[in-house]
């Protein structure tokens, strides 16, 4: 099992035991140094190599508050998140960025579940910023099948606003894509 091999470390782990992790709200939290390693390729190398979070003992991480980076050091410590619910875009931005496919995959598994007419465009716009192609195309499948209902919410006006090259792409055909690309080029 790769949790067993990534322990395995732990035991041969010598140097400073703890550090802290400061959050965006500039909040310390403290946690072991072998945990992170063990768990996470990226705290591993942060550790490894002679950078400052390992001069300093003391890792920054400025992109998410101290609920998230809680919830993300529990699942580090025990395999469970239970406040997933509460903040899954975030722990899945956090999940992302240290590597924790675990993690990754239930936070993507909770939004598969809970696809809703309200979710829908939230869904939609993470499958993209991910890159995971088949819920992408569930959440497509599921917008087509109630487009006048996802419409009216909130979460699709915001999109409609912020990304409309997600929804051309995941909407229109192709060859409609490369026209509207060859008409763009033709106007500059």
């Amino acid at each position: 099992m790769q949790i067993t091999r990534r322990f395995g470390c732990v035991v041969r782990y010598k140097e400073k035991l703890r550090c802290n992790n400061v959050t965006k709200d500039q909040q310390e939290i403290p946690a072991h140094k072998a945990i992170l390693t063990a768990r996470s390729e990226v705290f591993a190398a942060m550790f490894k190599h002679p950078m400052e979070e390992n001069r300093w003992n003391c890792v920054t991480i400025n992109d998410f508050d101290h609920d998230v980076l809680m919830e993300m050091l529990r699942f580090m410590y025990t395999g469970e998140a239970p406040n997933l619910a509460d903040m899954v875009e975030n722990l899945l931005a956090a999940a992302e960025k240290y590597g924790l496919d675990r993690l990754k995959a239930m936070c993507l598994k909770y939004l598969s579940d809970k696809l809703s007419i309200e979710t829908a465009a939230i869904t939609l716009k993470l499958a993209d910023l991910y890159n995971v192609k088949d819920l992408q195309l569930n959440s497509v499948q599921f917008i087509r099948n109630h487009a006048a209902s996802v419409a009216n919410t909130a979460n699709w006006q915001n999109l409609i606003t912020t990304d409309k090259y997600l929804i051309l792409n995941a909407f229109c055909e192709p060859k409609i894509l490369l026209q509207l690309n060859d008409e763009s080029k033709n106007e500059t």
